[in-house]
């Protein structure tokens, strides 16, 4: 392994790790790996894991396919989880039977008309709105691109993956993202105030209070966090060995069922009627 790439991947490592802490997954979704050879003493995916002919002939560099070898990867289905809002974790291993076109999507993932450079490597996408995380192989930089802006995604300040993934990790830390059985919720923007913006309409404020009490009734999750050990104090290890996740799960999973999944269903049933009402 390169050393520069050390930063990378103990800070992915460490978003992976805390995911599964907090319930997003069992350990087991995390591909990590494994030690090489003494010749080559760093770790590596198993043989044939990354499709190399593929991703060299998509115009990647030997060092960036090498790197796509080394970083852990999420065993799950492309848009099936969030890691931060409207953003989805790459897993360059579901390529392995895949072919060079593939790899030439991922080269084109900020914008079609925006060619990645050979030694840069995409370690997100962003599906309405998100984040596009970029790393340069050559410098062992990352750049965190708003896929919403209109900033050319590289020229955007680069930094150290350890210091671009920093306020995420924090974001989960302190729970002011909250992972839930079904979805990471992180609308706490939209209902921080209390009340819709005064400009909306009834109509986009009557959903915006549907959407309230939902949302609402999910935050109590946070409660279970700290009843079952978390701590969000700064400072605190990292490892969270009071953390009782399995009795938080159960909880957790418990309240879903009682609370939230009902009141969506209400919810749901209520914007139906309203539409027929309305036609």
């Amino acid at each position: 392994m390169h050393p520069q790439h050390t930063d990378l991947i103990r800070s992915l490592n460490e978003l992976y790790t805390l995911l599964y802490q907090l319930g997003a997954y069992e350990e087991a979704k995390i591909l990590r790996p494994e030690p090489s050879s003494s010749i080559d003493p760093g770790n590596r995916h198993p043989s044939g894991a990354i499709n190399r002919a593929a991703a060299l002939a998509a115009g990647f560099t030997p060092a960036a396919v090498d790197l796509m070898d080394q970083i852990p990867y999420l065993d799950v289905g492309v848009l099936d989880y969030q890691i931060c809002p409207n953003t989805f974790a790459i897993n360059y291993r579901n390529e392995k039977d895949s072919d060079q076109g593939s790899f030439e999507a991922w080269r084109a993932t900020c914008a079609p008309e925006i060619e990645l450079p050979e030694n840069t490597v995409a370690l997100t996408q962003a599906s309405g709105g998100g984040r596009t995380w970029l790393y340069d192989v050559t410098t062992g930089l990352m750049r965190d691109w708003d896929f919403e802006s209109e900033d050319d995604p590289l020229v955007v300040p680069a930094d150290l993956p350890s210091q671009v993934l920093a306020p995420y990790l924090e974001k989960y830390r302190s729970l002011h993202y909250l992972i839930t059985p079904t979805k990471l919720e992180c609308a706490w923007e939209l209902f921080m105030a209390g009340h819709p913006p005064e400009d909306w309409g009834p109509w986009d404020r009557l959903d915006w209070y549907i959407d309230y009490g939902e949302w609402k009734a999910t935050r109590y999750i946070r409660q279970l966090y700290l009843q079952h050990g978390w701590e969000v104090t700064p400072g605190m290890s990292p490892s969270q060995e009071q953390f009782r996740r399995a009795d938080f799960l159960r909880a957790r999973d418990q309240y879903w069922a009682e609370v939230v999944v009902p009141l969506g269903q209400a919810t749901e049933m209520f914007r139906r009627q309203r539409m027929a009402e309305t036609m």
